[in-house]
């Protein structure tokens, strides 16, 4: 049984389908569902109701997928549902909520501007070949948005993107999964079905960028940005260094765990390892790593603080972690070591495992089908 129930909608499209001259549709789009359907026009109903219901609920657009989430009293899950249902099915974009939508995506923007963590993440879209789907401005602003053809183009992204086919849904409750089935069907049937292509153009003037087949290996970085130093002034008071790996898609092998197992050996703290040998040399003063997938490239990164000593050697730092990449590909028995320590700590992890919330357990969900 759940002592909440709740639901959540993977739309299987995200930033990189945004079109060249419109940048942050998808972005917008995501806000503009919650403004009002065709059964429900008020652009306050969906919200109002969930909070009377005692739910919250939100949304968030990635570079290759949308979700939208609710959690809520398990008596309510219906009749939100009914609400919630009609975001994937009429929705009104009525034009008063794009402009008020705009300016929310707009203030998100410049709440991002003096974040470096953010700033780095758009430099790298920034720096990666104009023509790959990795080229683009995912939150958008009033700059990139507040075109008299707005309607048209967000209307063009629904019409084109959200359909059956590309959406996964979870719905969770403590009703009988004959009653959850119910709601399913009863809800979501209208959904239109669309076709399985997605090759509709949403730009009227620019083209999109170039479609990569799921599970193709396509770089988006030119040749000539490989190998290089990039120096960005940060924000904030710190001293990092990072560095980016792009290798093959790693989610058709999410099995072997290669992503979390480069992230164990980097982490962990053998006497010859490069977090330990650059720790004792009073280089760093923490070291992070981060594994972006997607469906045409993985994007492996390394992070390390940096102290005073090692802002002055930062080649030092790169020596240490190069030659700890050389050693790994000499050593098989050192990864099967630490493959072997990864799987009994997971096993720990998974059998001791507290409950996850409601939201967590649904998005998740719904992010793995």
């Amino acid at each position: 049984t759940a002592e909440t129930a709740g639901a959540a909608m993977v739309v299987g499209s995200g930033s990189e389908r945004d079109p060249r001259d419109r940048q942050g549709v998808a972005h917008l789009l995501e806000h503009m569902l919650f403004q009002g359907s065709v059964k429900y026009p008020s652009p306050t109903e969906y919200k109002t109701f969930l909070a009377a219901s005692g739910g919250s609920g939100n949304a968030f657009t990635t570079d290759q997928f949308t979700q939208f989430f609710f959690t809520v009293l398990p008596e309510n899950l219906e009749a939100v549902l009914d609400r919630w249902s009609q975001f994937f099915i009429a929705p009104t974009l009525n034009y008063t909520s794009i402009v008020s939508s705009i300016q929310a995506v707009n203030n998100e923007f410049l709440k991002n501007v003096p974040q470096d963590d953010r700033r780095l993440q758009q430099l790298q879209h920034h720096l990666s070949a104009e023509d790959s789907a990795y080229h683009h401005f995912s939150t958008g602003n009033t700059e990139t948005l507040s075109h008299p053809d707005i309607r048209d183009r967000l209307a063009a992204f629904y019409t084109t993107y959200y359909k059956a086919p590309e959406m996964r849904l979870v719905l969770l409750g403590s009703q009988s999964l004959d009653v959850l089935q119910g709601y399913a069907e009863t809800y979501f049937t209208a959904v239109p079905k669309g076709s399985t292509s997605t090759s509709a153009d949403t730009s009227s003037t620019e083209t999109q960028a170039k479609a990569v087949p799921v599970g193709s290996w396509d770089v988006p970085f030119p040749p000539n940005l490989t190998g290089r130093w990039i120096t960005v002034q940060s924000v904030t008071d710190m001293r990092q260094v990072t560095f980016r790996f792009p290798m093959k898609p790693l989610e058709t092998r999410y099995r072997a765990q290669v992503g979390q197992l480069l992230s164990f050996l980097m982490k962990t703290k053998y006497p010859n390892g490069v977090y330990s040998v650059l720790k004792a040399r009073g280089l760093i003063s923490s070291i992070s790593v981060s594994t972006e997938d997607l469906s045409y490239v993985t994007i492996f990164g390394v992070s390390f603080s940096l102290t005073e000593a090692g802002l002055n050697n930062i080649t030092e730092v790169a020596q240490q972690l190069f030659e700890f990449v050389s050693l790994l590909r000499v050593s098989p028995e050192q990864c099967r070591s630490s493959w072997d320590q990864m799987v009994s700590l997971s096993n720990l992890t998974f059998t001791f495992q507290s409950t996850p919330s409601t939201s967590d357990f649904i998005g998740n969900t719904a992010q793995a089908m």
